[in-house]
C-alpha cells in the first residue's frame, strides 16, 4: 500500500505527561494526538479520515533543571515586585537524537502554518518527505502504539485528539486504550524494506482510531 512517509528529526524532544508539575516526564512514543497536530501543521487543521503509523527512535534519556517565576500574588501589579512572584524550579526530562518517522495517506497540499517541533517551542525539528510501498510480510516492530491485542507492553492511555474548546476555554481531549510497545511484537503487514520495520497503521476519523 503506498504512502506518504515523513522523517522528522531533532536534537531534543519532549512529550510531556500531563499531570506533572515539579518532574516533568516525557513520553517515550508521542501520543497520537502529538502526532496528528503536526500533520495539522504540515496539511491544515482540517484533515480528517486518514490512515496513519509511526515509529520513534532516539539515542538517549536524560534530564534538565529550569528556573521558573510562579506568580504567588496577583493583586501585585508590578512585574518586578518580590512579593508578586516566586523563583522554583521544575526537572523536564527529554529525548536527545531524536528521529520520528511518520506514515499517512493524506492526499492535500503543504501548507506549513508554523516551525515544526518536537513538543517544545524550541525544540526545533527538520522533516523529509518521501513515497513508500508498504508490503505484507511478517516482521517486527517497536516503539510504537498498537490496539491492546498486538504486542506485549503496557497497557496505557494516551490522548488521539487534542481540541480547544472556545466557548469554555479549556481543552477537550479524546482517549484509547493502547499498548506502548517499547520492546519488539510481530506484525504481518505494512513492512517497510528501507527501514526493516512492520508500521502498525490507524485510521483516524474526528479523534478516534481503530
Amino acid at each position: 500500500m503506498r504512502f506518504h512517509k515523513l522523517i522528522i528529526t531533532g536534537n531534543e524532544a519532549h512529550f510531556k505527561i500531563p499531570m506533572r508539575s515539579k518532574f516533568q516526564n516525557t513520553y517515550k512514543i508521542p501520543p497520537i494526538s502529538t502526532v496528528v497536530g503536526m500533520l495539522q501543521n504540515i496539511y491544515g487543521k482540517d484533515i480528517n479520515d486518514f490512515e496513519l503509523g509511526y515509529f520513534i527512535e532516539y539515542e538517549g534519556v536524560g534530564k534538565e533543571i529550569i528556573n521558573i517565576y510562579k506568580e504567588v500574588n496577583s493583586r501585585q501589579k508590578t512585574l518586578t515586585c518580590s512579593d508578586r512572584f516566586t523563583k522554583d524550579i521544575i526537572y523536564v526530562e527529554n529525548l536527545y537524537k531524536v528521529r520520528l518517522v511518520i506514515y499517512h495517506n493524506i492526499e492535500k497540499e503543504i501548507e506549513f502554518k508554523e516551525p515544526l517541533t518536537l513538543g517544545k517551542a524550541n525544540y526545533l525539528a527538520n522533516v523529509k518527505f518521501e513515497e513508500i510501498d508498504l508490503t505484507n510480510k511478517l516482521g517486527l516492530g517497536y516503539n510504537q502504539y498498537t490496539p491492546k491485542d498486538i504486542g506485549y507492553g503496557m497497557l496505557t492511555r494516551i490522548n488521539t485528539v487534542t481540541k480547544y474548546n472556545e466557548l469554555k476555554g479549556y481543552y477537550e481531549y479524546e482517549t484509547e486504550l493502547v499498548r506502548e510497545n517499547l520492546e519488539e511484537f510481530e506484525l504481518d503487514n505494512n513492512y517497510d524494506e528501507t527501514e526493516d520495520m512492520n508500521i502498525y497503521v490507524w485510521k483516524w476519523s474526528d479523534g478516534v482510531v481503530s
